[in-house]
């Protein structure tokens, strides 16, 4: 469960990283404006992810081995949405594009793991 916690974490640390920055001209000054998108912003799975790792816990915690088998497998199976969708996704930061991909398979892990240790309980 300490993984599920670890995965929501980076995914949501992941968030605020840049994804792309675009420089627009200001009208009648002949400067540039920069704004900055977050990776919140540009994969939109990312922060709901993370909310259902955390609720996730709270589930294995609450249920007995039927239910937190369930539970492993849509964790498993939502981990690799943002992965997918970060790899998927052109454009984006490379760093940004690696930490949203290694936090995916960080909750990934831990519903597999918590697939495996409910496995066990039964």
């Amino acid at each position: 469960m300490g993984l599920l916690l670890v995965g929501a974490a980076f995914l949501w640390g992941a968030s605020a990283l840049t994804w792309a920055t675009t420089t627009a001209p200001v009208p009648g000054t002949g400067a540039g404006r920069s704004t900055a998108q977050t990776v919140g912003d540009a994969l939109a799975p990312v922060l709901p992810i993370a909310v259902l790792s955390v609720a996730g816990v709270a589930a294995a915690l609450a249920f007995g081995p039927r239910m937190r088998r369930v539970t492993g497998v849509l964790l498993a199976a939502a981990g690799l949405v943002p992965a997918v969708a970060a790899v998927a996704t052109s454009g984006g930061q490379w760093w940004a594009r690696a930490a949203v991909v290694a936090a995916g398979l960080v909750v990934a892990a831990g519903g597999a793991l918590l697939l495996a240790v409910a496995g066990l309980a039964s």
